[in-house]
């Protein structure tokens, strides 16, 4: 029961990722406490900071709605795959973001 709901929750919170990444897109603007973040970076390094945690939303949404549905449509898929597949992708992403902070954070 609660998979089922949860797989629900999970691409609720997949939808407002993807809405997050192309209002950024969209506007060139991040939430205010991200913005507060990045005020002492350069404006180039402001930008890329944008443009890479935009794409970053917009893809972990859609990761998030796949793998939600694959899940739905097959509930007998082993959870260790399912969790082992999430793990890395989740992996991967948070060290794009670190990485991409760290370059940002050193551009002058």
């Amino acid at each position: 029961m609660f998979d089922t709901y949860g797989q629900y929750i999970i691409i609720a919170l997949a939808v407002y990722c993807i809405f997050m990444g192309v209002r950024t897109l969209l506007t060139g603007r991040t939430g205010s406490a991200e913005e507060a973040k990045i005020k002492d970076f350069t404006e180039r390094a402001q930008k890329k900071y944008r443009l890479v945690s935009a794409l970053m939303n917009i893809l972990a949404g859609i990761f998030l709605v796949v793998v939600s549905i694959i899940r739905l449509t097959n509930p007998e898929m082993d959870k260790t795959v399912y969790r082992l597949v999430s793990i890395g992708i989740l992996v991967v992403l948070v060290a794009v973001y670190i990485i991409t902070w760290q370059v940002c954070k050193k551009d002058k």
